[in-house]
């Protein structure tokens, strides 16, 4: 029994495959011989509804070019070599020379800055110092325009009364020192007066002294008192009187200069000085940006992370300004760009698409990706309307190199 079912398993099988041969070899009705049959898509996979070739490119990448001309003096990467953003890739000219151009330009800032400040700081100094003088100068017109007011007006009787006794009482003094001193001096001289009894010759002389001193006091307030009544006698002075009016007027020209002087100063420094000082600090500015856009243009820094792709000069070569000589990608995400659809191909394309991705020198390697952006401009390739759309991968094989071509199967 069980030998019966093998064999007729077998015959079964047997004929299912004649049948499906023959059934291939043959054409159905109405069907034209040579004409090959739809493929069939594998179960559970969307048929493509566009299909195109691409390039695998990074997702970011520059080509790094000088901003001026210049040879290279030093190179600090090679190919295949990361770097970080910001890293420093070459270098033109000489570097110390333009340190030195800068350091020298932000003296010059420095230096014209301070004398801007210094110019704020002295005018306060001056406005300050202006204020005293003029304070100085204030009390200096007083005390003259009270002795031009003394001079000028006349004087008062009574005062001229007081002066005049001063002058007599003056005199009595001294005529009574003049004769108590002729009465001592004859009892000196006359050696038998009683004050001999009650005196020795020392103290008598002692006693003279005094008594011309008390003379002399006498005589000098006199002359004193006597000047003074004169005076008033004379009173006005004009030449005194026209020196104090003319030390007014001097005393109130000066105090008209200051006041002069510190509405201006009140109003900041000199405005001529301060348009020079701006002048030079601007040119000093100038000059520092200048040296420092040098340094900066002089070298080529990293834009950011990645890989150095390409390296086309070497140390000692002369570049061009704008002239590319590094390609800096970063390899850590790949997309793939096609100008291969075509103006009919294109608007069953969307962004956010699932696209099947598979390299040409990697059969095996099947990768997924989404439409990223579809070019809204066209040009014309290959004799049709084409336009560029990029697709970015989800994934990241390390076989993949820049520049592979792959197929595009772009889902429903």
């Amino acid at each position: 029994m069980k030998n019966f079912r093998r064999k007729y398993f077998h015959f079964t099988f047997s004929g299912m495959l004649i049948l499906a041969a023959l059934l291939a070899a043959c054409s159905l009705p109405g069907t034209t011989s040579g004409t090959p049959t739809p493929g069939v898509t594998p179960q559970g996979e969307s048929p493509a509804a566009v299909s195109a070739e691409g390039r695998v490119v990074p997702r970011h990448y520059a080509n790094l070019a000088t901003s001026t001309s210049g040879q290279i003096t030093e190179i600090l990467v090679e190919e295949g070599q990361q770097v970080q953003a910001g890293a420093v890739i070459l270098r033109l000219g000489d570097r110390e020379q333009n340190q030195a151009d800068i350091a020298a330009a932000e003296m010059a800032v420095l230096t014209a800055q301070q004398e801007l400040d210094e110019l704020d700081k002295n005018a306060g100094l001056e406005l300050a110092l202006a204020r005293q003088s003029l304070a100085e100068a204030n009390q200096e017109r007083s005390q003259f325009d009270d002795e031009v007011k003394n001079l000028s007006e006349p004087v008062p009787q009574d005062v001229l009364d007081q002066a005049h006794a001063s002058v007599i009482e003056a005199e009595h003094r001294l005529e009574k020192a003049n004769d108590t001193l002729e009465k001592t001096e004859k009892h000196y001289r006359n050696k038998s007066h009683i004050l001999w009894k009650f005196l020795t010759n020392k103290q008598f002389k002692d006693l003279l002294d005094n008594l011309r001193t008390a003379r002399d006091r006498a005589q000098a307030r006199l002359y004193d008192m006597q000047d003074k009544y004169d005076k008033l006698l004379a009173h006005p002075d004009e030449i005194k009187l026209a020196q104090a009016q003319a030390n007014l007027s001097h005393v109130q020209a000066r105090m008209d200069d200051i006041q002069r002087k510190i509405a201006l100063l009140e109003k900041g420094p000199d405005p001529d000085k301060v348009a020079a000082a701006k002048a030079r600090l601007g040119a000093a500015q100038t000059t520092l940006t200048a040296a420092q856009s040098a340094f900066k243009n002089s070298e080529i820094l990293a834009p950011f992370a990645g890989t150095i792709a390409d390296l086309r000069v070497t140390a000692g070569e002369w570049v061009q300004a704008d002239q590319a000589v590094v390609t800096l990608a970063d390899l850590s995400q790949w997309e793939v760009q096609t100008d291969d659809l075509t103006e009919l191909d294109v608007p069953a394309v969307r962004p956010g698409q699932a696209v099947r991705v598979r390299a040409d020198a990697l059969p095996e390697l099947e990768l997924k990706g989404e439409v990223e952006t579809i070019k809204d401009l066209s040009e014309e390739k290959r004799g049709d309307v084409t336009y560029t759309v990029t697709i970015l991968l989800d994934q990241v094989d390390p076989r993949l190199r820049w520049g592979m071509t792959v197929a595009l199967d772009f889902g429903q």
